[in-house]
């Protein structure tokens, strides 16, 4: 019983030993099946987070047009390594919109991401939730998500009966209940 128990863990230190090995390593980082994500001056799409929150400077909440608002930013890090495709998909204010498009048409160029050996673009969002002093990157690597505000009040109802106002539905489903 005990040849049998140190067995099983020699087998299991042999099985996890080049997986947490590898973790340690900025390849493994950028290794996804097939495809190899990005890097911002040689370290991983975070450090740009990180970049940006350097450049730039917290806007007072007074200064917002909605300071209860979270600025959501889409873009691409194309085949070239160069941030393109600045799209505003959430902002509080114009001028915090500005600030931070300014930065990032400045960023300095990332190593681009490769899938087979063809570079790829690859998408992410900028995330500046209130009170604006943390950013965060996202992407499909990291696995999070940002959900999505309706464009009115981003009252979930309001989505609703903008969806139901643009719908119509037969006499007859009213009177079977559908």
């Amino acid at each position: 019983m005990k040849l049998r128990h140190a067995l099983f863990c020699i087998l299991l230190v042999l099985l996890v030993l080049p997986f947490a090995a590898a973790a340690q390593n900025n390849d493994s980082y950028r290794q996804s099946g097939n495809k190899t994500w990005p890097l911002f001056q040689g370290q991983t799409d975070e450090t740009f987070a990180a970049w940006i929150a350097e450049q730039y400077t917290a806007p007072a909440p007074e200064s917002l047009e909605n300071p209860d608002k979270r600025l959501v930013i889409k873009f691409r890090v194309d085949e070239e390594g160069r941030v393109k495709s600045i799209e505003e998909m959430e902002t509080p204010g114009e001028a915090l919109m500005a600030q931070i498009t300014g930065i990032m048409e400045k960023s300095p160029a990332w190593t681009p991401a490769v899938e087979g050996d063809k570079a790829v673009y690859t998408s992410y969002w900028l995330l500046i939730e209130p009170p604006y002093t943390d950013v965060r990157l996202v992407s499909r690597r990291t696995g999070k998500f940002i959900p999505p505000v309706f464009k009115g009040n981003g009252d979930v109802n309001a989505f609703r009966d903008w969806v139901m106002s643009k719908n119509s539905y037969p006499q007859s489903a009213g009177s079977k209940g559908l």
